[in-house]
């Protein structure tokens, strides 16, 4: 008689997972007969081994045999699909220093310590609030929404960073008199014109 061994789909598994353990069922055995009457264990296995990469693993299965059944066994597949990777924010809110800024992420939910060459882009220098995003660079992992992040750069506030440089003596001419004025900031010249001060005395 003819007897069909089939291995039952698995659920598929996301990268990183251990080996599932798979089953298998039986058709077409006659007179009520069971796998009870087969000689040795059906046991199926397949290449996959934790760790491995994204992919379609073919799943098989070999052990029990008879004498009484002439044996058809069908193969299943293993689907090893990506790992979802959570970005951790920081350093969200900056402060404007003149030069480009960008805040910092940090991937959550790696497997075995790899490396999935994290990048982000979106640095701005003005103040203002903009828009990080994050990406990765390897098959085995796709980020899940947390891949955006807003930030926030904040103007620099001079008033308690600015000092001014005593004022030369000037002379009466009888006529209004605006003395240049050389403002420094973080060891920094400022460059104000006439419009940029006033003087109150």
């Amino acid at each position: 008689a003819q007897l069909t061994i089939t291995v039952v789909k698995p659920n598929d598994i996301t990268y990183g997972s251990i080996v599932p353990t798979f089953s298998v069922s039986y058709s077409e055995f006659v007179n009520g007969e069971t796998e009870a009457v087969l000689t040795g264990t059906e046991v199926a296995s397949t290449t996959y081994k934790q760790g491995d990469i994204v992919g379609t693993y073919v799943v098989t299965s070999t052990g029990a045999t008879s004498a009484n059944y002439e044996i058809t066994r069908v193969t299943s597949e293993l689907v090893v699909t990506p790992r979802v990777i959570t970005i951790t924010w920081s350093n969200t809110t900056l402060t404007y220093n003149g030069k480009a800024q960008i805040p910092s992420a940090t991937a959550q939910n790696i497997y075995n310590n790899d490396d999935i060459k994290l990048t982000v882009t979106g640095e701005k220098t003005n103040a203002g609030t903009y828009t990080a995003t994050a990406a990765i660079n390897n098959s085995n992992y796709v980020l899940n929404d947390t891949n955006t992040h807003s930030f926030t750069i904040k103007p620099y506030d001079i008033t308690d960073n600015v000092s001014f440089a005593d004022i030369a003596s000037q002379t009466y001419t009888g006529l209004a008199i605006k003395p240049s004025v050389s403002p420094t900031l973080s060891d920094s010249t400022l460059v104000f014109n006439s419009n940029d001060y006033e003087i109150t005395y």
